[in-house]
């Protein structure tokens, strides 16, 4: 390893040191009980052949011995079974602290969109925009208004005679769903239109002469 490297070691690495250093301990636990484990069934085996020669005083000291060896045994699989379960809580608690900041950033946009779009601001919003439209509503039906009640005009005599006379025209019957009109008289025809106004200059120039 360089000078460099011993100076600015890379984070990744110092994060990683603590669970490296319990990997290694895991790693000695099981060597060890290995070794434990091969002695234990060596004494085992010695206790038997004690037995089978008779010897049960030294078949029994051998089975303490081998009883003794896993006990030790166990005791580093419970090790180690601790130590993993402290890797697996440290790399939990930093994926955990990767992602607090993330939650916190996201937990501020919430609380700023959540008091923004408030559901007593919204719904106030919505109070006044119908408030307003119906305002608008309002001035445009004044605008609008009814010519026949706005000019103090009654047409209801000469709408009934008009009445009559479609009635005679379509043989008694009137459409009760309006149909699109063949045509409407909306515009004088420019021939005439123009004749007409030629006229009314000609007998403004002779008043004017006059």
């Amino acid at each position: 390893m360089g000078l460099k490297n011993k100076l600015f070691p890379k984070k990744g690495k110092q994060k990683d040191k603590t669970i490296v250093n319990i990997k290694k301990q895991i790693h000695q636990l099981k060597l060890k009980s290995k070794a434990l484990n091969q002695k234990s069934e060596l004494y085992r085996k010695n206790a038997k052949i004690a037995l089978k020669n008779g010897n049960k005083e030294r078949s029994k000291n051998y089975l303490v011995q081998w009883k003794s060896y896993r006990n030790k045994i166990n005791r580093n699989t419970n090790l180690s079974s601790k130590l993993e379960r402290y890797i697996d809580a440290i790399e939990e608690g930093r994926l955990i602290k990767g992602l607090e900041s993330t939650l916190s950033a996201s937990t501020a946009a919430l609380k700023d969109l959540a008091v923004s779009a408030s559901p007593e601001k919204v719904a106030t919003l919505s109070e006044e925009s119908e408030e307003y439209i119906a305002m608008i509503e309002e001035s445009g039906e004044i605008l609008a208004g009814d010519p026949e009640i706005d000019q103090g005009i009654n047409i209801d005599g000469e709408f009934e005679k008009l009445e009559s006379e479609v009635l005679l025209e379509a043989a008694g019957e009137i459409p009760e769903i309006p149909v699109e009109e063949e045509f409407l008289i909306d515009e004088i025809p420019e021939m005439e239109t123009k004749e007409k106004l030629k006229d009314e200059i000609a007998k403004l120039k002779k008043e004017l002469e006059e």
